[in-house]
Order: C-alpha cells, then sequence, then structure tokens
C-alpha cells in the first residue's frame, strides 16, 4: 500500500493507493503526537508514505521514521505532475 500525505502545520490529509494505483482510503488527521499515532495505527503493515519536504513534513517524517515506517520525503516541484 502506498500512502501520500498532504502535511500542513494543524492538519494533514492523506490518500492511499494499492499496488495498481486504484485509491483505497483518503482521509485527514491532526499533525499532533496524538493525530500522528493514529495515522501511524491504522496504516497497513508494510505501507510506503510519502511526504512534502517541508518544515512540517519533516516534523511527520521523524515521527513515523521513529515508529519503524518507512516514510520518504519528496520535493513538491516533483511531485506535483503526479497529483494531478
Amino acid at each position: 500500500m502506498y500512502v501520500g500525505s498532504d502535511v500542513h502545520k494543524k492538519n494533514s490529509n492523506y490518500t492511499m493507493v494499492d499496488g495498481q494505483g486504484t485509491e483505497a482510503e483518503k482521509g485527514r488527521f491532526p499533525t499532533t503526537c496524538e493525530g500522528l499515532d493514529e495515522f501511524a495505527s491504522e496504516l497497513p503493515e508494510g505501507a510506503k508514505v510519502a511526504i512534502e519536504a517541508s518544515t512540517s513534513g519533516i516534523f511527520v517524517y521523524e515521527y513515523l521514521d521513529e515508529r519503524g515506517i518507512e516514510v520518504h520525503l519528496a520535493h513538491p516541484v516533483y511531485v506535483k505532475p503526479f497529483a494531478k
């Protein structure tokens, strides 16, 4: 499962897709330790998460990485074409 998250200061959005690119789930969570714990607990085992390389994104990256989740920082300029 692949997860893309648009991280913001207060709340973050995510979309989960399977290996064929079919959307499986969309959601939102508070960008807090508690919100990230809940988000992380609902991720399928082996999920790969991509987040925007930003100030808030780095916090989320470090938080999830410390909990053993595979996280990748993505430069917004290079991700934008895929989002369309």
